[in-house]
């Protein structure tokens, strides 16, 4: 199956960073923010939802990619087209499937856990917990799909070096640069729900 990943190059960094580590980082604002507000245990149940809705998701595009395709006539060109590209975005590789469900799912519940604890500690400053907890949160996520995907279940692994710098580094980097990005939006959103519950 094919494997359908988006990457493009960044002047601060010489290899290519997959696309997905930008949307995918703010995944970990959006939990803490929960955490914050409405506890733990919450986000962990944003979580899991989260994960058995993209489950279900896949499924479904997959049972409905199994329909015979329609004939290979001029008149059908743009509904075979357009399954094409679904077939390209949905057909299952399941070292991939598995590599990134496992990584969302330990990496934030890492992130949440690591979050709720350090205000229990001397890290009670909200920026501080915010980019400590997604920092290493996003750091298991990277370390768990990358070696996964790209050792463990590929046909042909990649040299330790190789992952490290082409697959691991870059976008664990961005993931950082992303997590102080977010702390001013952390704080701003925060407010904003708090205002709103005051009203």
């Amino acid at each position: 199956f094919p494997v359908t990943i988006t990457a493009a190059e960044f002047s601060f960094y010489p290899e290519p960073i997959v696309l997905g580590t930008v949307i995918y980082s703010s995944v970990f604002l959006a939990n803490d923010l929960l955490t914050e507000r409405y506890g733990s245990l919450i986000a962990k149940k944003s979580v899991l939802l989260s994960f058995f809705s993209t489950t279900i998701l896949l499924v479904f595009m997959i049972l409905t990619l199994g329909y015979r395709s329609l004939p290979k006539i001029p008149e059908y060109s743009f509904y075979l087209e357009s399954r094409h590209a679904i077939e390209v975005i949905f057909s299952p590789n399941i070292a991939i499937l598995f590599a990134s469900q496992s990584a969302y799912i330990i990496s934030q519940f890492s992130d949440i856990g690591i979050f709720a604890n350090l205000k229990k500690t001397a890290f009670k400053y909200l920026w501080a917990r915010a980019f400590l907890s997604v920092a290493i949160g996003a750091l298991i996520d990277s370390l768990i799909f990358n070696f996964l995907a790209w050792r463990v279940f590929a046909d042909q692994p990649v040299a330790t070096a190789h992952l490290f710098n082409h697959y691991i580094l870059g976008n664990y980097f961005l993931q950082v640069v992303i997590a102080l990005i977010n702390i001013p939006i952390f704080y701003f959103i925060l407010r904003l729900t708090r205002a709103q519950s005051y009203e």
